[in-house]
């Protein structure tokens, strides 16, 4: 009668097989999780530009977003009304009054570059304007630009838009 199942052999087989997919796939899965925690880190700084550039419209107050830098691995930004703030504490200006984010918010995601915003509270547009560059420790960036008009723009395509 002949056995059923499967043989030491084939089963070992079968396994090692798996294993070397897997090997495969695992830096290309750590760079898909890598790109999207970038993608995260510039949407929210992109909703964030829109967030202020609204409330600057709504309360005809000077809506200002300021970054603070230990060093690209350890960064804050803050949005407030009226005047710049400081996120990180380390002047005299005063705390912000809107919103704050900092690099513990996004983890393995440093500031390339950064630019400070501010918004025009009758048009909504940005005389301090720019584009700020978020990178992971493997070399991907990701940009988000801010045009003068007061659009943030958060992608590959935003490379030519916010510079002054």
């Amino acid at each position: 009668m002949p056995s059923r199942g499967f043989t030491l052999l084939e089963m070992a087989f079968v396994l090692a097989v798996i294993g070397v997919l897997l090997a495969a796939g695992m830096p290309a899965s750590g760079r898909l999780l890598e790109r999207q925690r970038l993608q995260a880190a510039a949407d929210a700084l992109a909703q964030d530009l829109r967030h202020a550039r609204e409330l600057a419209l709504q309360s005809q107050q000077p809506v200002h977003l300021r970054f603070a830098r230990h060093d690209d691995k350890i960064w804050c930004r803050g949005v407030s009304r009226g005047q710049p703030c400081d996120c990180s504490g380390a002047s005299a200006l005063p705390a912000c009054n809107v919103s704050q984010v900092d690099s513990s918010d996004h983890a393995h995601v440093r500031l390339a570059s950064a630019q400070d915003a501010s918004f025009d509270p009758r048009l909504g547009s940005a005389p301090l304007n720019g584009r700020t560059v978020f990178a992971t420790p493997d070399g991907q960036q990701w940009p988000v630009a801010l045009s003068a008009l007061g659009r943030a723009h958060s992608g590959i395509d935003s490379k030519a838009e916010g510079t002054r």
